[in-house]
């Protein structure tokens, strides 16, 4: 597979940053015979550290697999939020979702309006 990359790429020399946990050893050695380097990937590795230094490195809080997996979300989004803000900073965030918000709701509108009036709802 490799060679067939660079070959399609219509290089000489493939740099290739793959997770030697999940390719078979067999294709590493196969890589790196035909001069392909293979680097793993770190990059993973650090906002999965840095989460479960915010989670106190030990345990989730919640029970269930239902709330540990809402748990670690909100994580995953926190860690992503920060990241966002230290790249763009808080004010184009801030922009950004505002213009997400009014594209959501000119779909919402539009969806309303092709199914024409509602009924009113009747709960009991």
């Amino acid at each position: 597979m490799a060679n067939q990359a660079r070959d399609a790429r219509g290089v000489e020399k493939l740099d290739v940053v793959a997770d030697k946990g999940y390719c078979k050893g067999e294709e590493i050695v196969a890589c790196e015979d035909d001069d392909i380097e293979c680097q793993g990937a770190r990059t993973v590795e650090h906002p999965f550290g840095t989460i479960k230094a915010w989670m106190g490195a030990t345990h989730f809080k919640m029970r269930t697999l239902r709330h540990v997996a809402t748990q670690m979300a909100l994580h995953v989004l926190a860690y992503n939020m920060r990241r966002v803000i230290a790249i763009i900073g808080a004010p184009e965030l801030a922009k950004a979702i505002a213009a997400f918000l009014s594209w959501i709701a000119a779909i919402v509108r539009a969806g309303q309006a092709a199914r024409g009036p509602q009924r009113p709802r009747i709960t009991t």
